[in-house]
């Protein structure tokens, strides 16, 4: 009977369905607290719902009731990284090794840690003992590739490239990888191909499209690379590269007003971009990881890329349903393209689950205000006051609404209200 609940937990899983999956887990550890697939199904779930700590607290007690299983080491090794808590990893994993010897993925694993800690001759070391076990395994020889190229062994860099390549041809990240490599090392005909071939797979890979406009650019193929470096632009606004390329190529041309759009638009992006790069490098290797997609959707958002943004908050909530900050930005997104009944929606869902959110009825009344239903405003700014009486934002708009029905005394006691609550807010700061 537990195997059948497993299994639907389990099946549960695959379909994303993971509050369902969830309390499907915890029926069965009620059931039996020793059941260690349970115990770290439960534990990855979590994982994938960015819930770090409580995934922790689960995976711990996997290692109490069977500290000898490899995979509750290895499933704690994997928390530990996504925590930066690289050494403890290590510490894992290599426990994971000592109960099972060729535990090829044990090997993967720590190259990772050992990557993230710029330990990148241990990292080589790992990738290779992997490979003793698998060696035809595409994707560590990826990941030994770009072990080299860190170290600035490039020569070794795109031999393994090559061998991935050739592996799994449809691997494009090794292949624009290879591309990278082979510009390193001056072989540009070679780069350009694989930088095509890359395209062919995967014609929406906006930086091969920067790379082909950069390899154009700098052979004076000055039309091929403006068209690439445009194409690449329409393909991810949150790039800088190819703002800055196509910026230089425009000043140079003497199109002035356009080039200095690009570049001050490349500043902005170049600002952020790490941060960028950083959130969607732990989404290559956890899709599911919510923490990622929210930080990429206010970085989305603070380049005003709405609906990039949007599409981040809509996946965290399809995660876990009851993030309320990304539910509130989403809300406050919709608001702002005039998608007032959906953000209402949203605020609605935000306030069912915590309904003494005094900014989520704040928002709620800006909501009603802009569909010119002020009832509703109306109560919306009330109830966010009564639950929080420092809210400056709510004594405005409330006041506001009521200057504009002609209440002025109200009004204007309401305004005033605001101006001392924000003058004290900003002397504190």
């Amino acid at each position: 009977m537990q195997t059948e609940s497993l299994a639907q937990c389990q099946n549960l899983v695959h379909a994303s369905e993971y509050v369902l999956a969830l309390d499907a887990c915890q029926k069965v550890l009620a059931a039996n607290a020793a059941n260690i697939e349970a115990r770290l199904l439960l534990s990855s779930i979590l994982l994938k719902q960015g819930r770090l700590d409580e995934a922790m607290q689960e995976c711990l007690l996997a290692v109490e009731h069977e500290p000898s299983n490899a995979a509750t080491q290895i499933a704690l090794g994997d928390i530990l990284v996504r925590k930066r808590l690289n050494d403890e990893a290590l510490n894992a994993y290599k426990k994971a090794l000592e109960f099972d010897p060729e535990g090829v993925g044990a090997y993967r694993k720590m190259a990772v840690a050992y990557t993230n800690l710029n330990r990148y001759s241990e990292s080589v070391e790992a990738l290779l003992k992997a490979l003793q076990y698998e060696p035809s395994h595409s994707t560590t020889m990826y990941n030994l590739g770009l072990v080299y190229q860190r170290q600035g062994r490039l020569d070794e860099a795109a031999d393994y490239l090559f061998r991935a390549v050739e592996t799994d041809s449809i691997n494009v990240e090794a292949r624009y990888t290879l591309g990278l490599v082979y510009a390193q090392l001056g072989r540009l005909e070679e780069a350009e191909t694989a930088f095509q071939m890359v395209l062919q797979r995967q014609p929406r890979f906006a930086n091969a499209y920067t790379q082909l406009g950069k390899l154009f650019f700098k052979a004076g193929r000055l039309e091929e690379a403006e068209k690439a470096l445009q194409q690449s632009i329409v393909l991810d606004r949150f790039s800088p590269e190819a703002f800055l390329h196509l910026g230089t190529l425009y000043l140079r041309q003497g199109k002035r007003e356009i080039g200095e759009t690009l570049m001050s638009n490349f500043e902005k992006v170049r600002k952020v971009h790490e941060d960028i790069e950083r959130h969607r490098y732990v989404l290559v290797h956890y899709p599911e990881d919510v923490h990622a997609h929210y930080s990429l959707g206010v970085l989305y958002a603070s380049l005003d890329g709405i609906a990039e943004a949007a599409a981040q908050y809509t996946t965290v909530l399809t995660i876990n349903p009851e993030n309320l900050k990304a539910r509130n930005n989403l809300a406050n997104l919709l608001l702002r393209q005039g998608k007032i009944d959906d953000a209402i929606q949203q605020y609605e869902a935000l306030l069912s689950v915590n309904p003494r959110y005094a900014q989520g009825y704040n928002n709620l009344g800006t909501a009603y205000m802009m569909k010119k239903q002020d009832q509703q405003a109306a109560q919306a700014y009330q109830k966010a006051i009564r639950l929080d009486s420092t809210n400056a934002d709510a004594y405005y708009n409330l006041g506001r609404l009521y200057l504009e029905k002609d209440w002025v005394q109200q009004g204007e006691a309401l305004l005033a209200r605001s101006r001392d609550l924000s003058q004290a807010r900003a002397q504190t700061q």
